[in-house]
């Protein structure tokens, strides 16, 4: 996992993006942790792109897929929407009242 999956921490040179900045890497299968990273990605775009974040929100699952498989990628958006439900990720409680 890389810790801190932001879009400060992407290079995008020519049509191709390199991830920099491993510094709070690890090496883990833990589905939460690969969850953590994920939701980060998608609040760093809702926070620094908020008109695109649908478009590279997927374009970035479609390299996640290519990278970990479908497999991984659906149990990831799957944690990452359960993490999106926990106490200070409430936006969706907060519409339900």
């Amino acid at each position: 996992v890389h810790g801190d999956l932001t879009t400060s921490n992407m290079l995008v040179v020519g049509n191709r993006i390199f991830v920099i900045d491993f510094g709070l890497g690890d090496f883990s299968n833990e589905l939460e942790q690969h969850g953590v990273d994920v939701h980060l990605m998608l609040r760093s775009l809702e926070s620094t792109h908020p008109s695109l974040v649908q478009p590279l929100y997927a374009a970035f699952l479609e390299g996640y897929a290519e990278v970990r498989g479908d497999d991984m990628r659906r149990a990831v958006e799957v944690k990452v929407k359960e993490i999106r439900r926990r106490g200070r990720y409430v936006v969706e409680r907060r519409l339900r009242r």
